[in-house]
């Protein structure tokens, strides 16, 4: 970036702009297909899809934060989870399998709290900001998501990762992961569907962000485990 560029303020469609040409092409040489309207790229596999949206924020006094989250579908998991009816009013339920914040991805979010990791975004005053934050999303997204995608659409990829961190839907305090978690458990046959149930509902229970447990979503995670014993 030029010399007289690097300290002046931000617009959007120029954040936009530098962002497609310099992360975007990474996702599209993948197979991703860019759509402009909410500045997000989807890949279709067979059945299975995964989408990356990037967010933008203008908050004062800074000119804008940015982040970017993943969402995969599997259709087979998607084929369990459409058929349960829980007894509990939740919102937001669907049938995303999966749901992945740009702070699942930084090793520096490891350690804080759950909501300060979901909540994780750049900060965008002056170009300079955009041109660290667009470095930044590129090794993560090269290095770190795309990998990882490659890998999650299965039903063996989404197994694979559950067993290799049996706590992380139930961090993620995300429905729609923590019952493909159970779905999971369910179709692949490795991993005891009880046990998952159990390690989910003592971490919800445990977790210190909460001052008292979730007992509406420990109520739906009951429902979803009947209902996943009631198929054969």
């Amino acid at each position: 970036m030029d010399e007289e560029l690097k300290h002046t303020e931000l617009r959007l469609p120029e954040i936009k702009e530098y962002l497609y040409e310099s992360v975007g092409k990474i996702l599209e040489s993948v197979g991703f297909r860019f759509k402009k309207s909410d500045f997000s790229f989807m890949r279709k596999r067979k059945d299975n899809s995964e989408k990356v949206f990037f967010l933008f924020y203008n908050y004062y006094p800074l000119n804008y934060e940015m982040h970017f989250l993943s969402e995969i579908w599997n259709q087979e998991v998607e084929s369990v989870k459409s058929g349960f009816q829980s007894t509990q009013k939740v919102e937001k339920l669907n049938f995303r399998s999966l749901v992945m914040f740009m702070g699942d991805f930084l090793d520096e979010c490891k350690n804080v709290e759950i909501g300060i990791r979901k909540g994780y975004t750049y900060k965008l005053a002056i170009s300079t900001d955009l041109v660290a934050a667009s470095e930044r999303s590129q090794a993560l997204i090269g290095g770190k998501l795309i990998p990882l995608l490659n890998q999650l659409t299965s039903v063996d990829g989404l197994d694979e990762y559950f067993f290799d961190d049996p706590t992380w839907s139930a961090k993620s305090l995300n429905l729609n992961n923590i019952l493909t978690d159970l779905t999971v458990a369910k179709i692949a046959k490795r991993r005891d569907v009880a046990h998952v149930h159990n390690v989910i509902v003592n971490e919800l229970n445990n977790n210190p962000t909460k001052k008292e447990p979730n007992i509406e979503l420990i109520n739906v995670i009951d429902d979803f485990v009947a209902y996943l014993d009631s198929r054969h």
